[in-house]
């Protein structure tokens, strides 16, 4: 269908919309600007966003560090433990030993006690 234009006396044709170039059709729609104050909150809420993932990211990193920290004291702490297990262990032999009588009485042998009548004698070893 012709269109005359008045500023220019041409005569042109008017374009279907299926014969419409995408370039000049995207032009043609574009979005109209946003309002100055919904511009600021979409900042404001996009820089908060920002923020509080920053925070957490290192939250997360500083919370595995103590983890990491707190799991070698505690491998050390279990290592200390199975000392001191042991050590308890030889002590309650120890006591065992000390309610022997016969033990008790090498122990004062050793020590230059005898019984009356008794002679120590001391050998010295190697």
């Amino acid at each position: 269908m012709p269109v005359h234009h008045q500023a220019d006396k041409i005569l042109r044709f008017r374009q279907g919309a299926s014969q419409a170039n995408p370039v000049l059709e995207k032009k043609r729609t574009k979005k109209p600007k946003l309002h100055p104050s919904v511009r600021r909150r979409r900042l404001i809420w996009l820089v908060s966003m920002v923020v509080f993932v920053g925070w957490a990211c290192i939250q997360m990193i500083i919370q595995q560090f103590q983890i990491w920290d707190q799991q070698e004291q505690l491998t050390l702490k279990q290592e200390e433990l199975v000392v001191v297990q042991k050590e308890t262990i030889g002590l309650k032999e120890a006591i065992q030993k000390l309610k022997s009588e016969d033990y008790l009485l090498e122990l004062a042998h050793r020590l230059g006690y005898s019984k009356p009548g008794e002679q120590n004698y001391i050998i010295e070893g190697n």
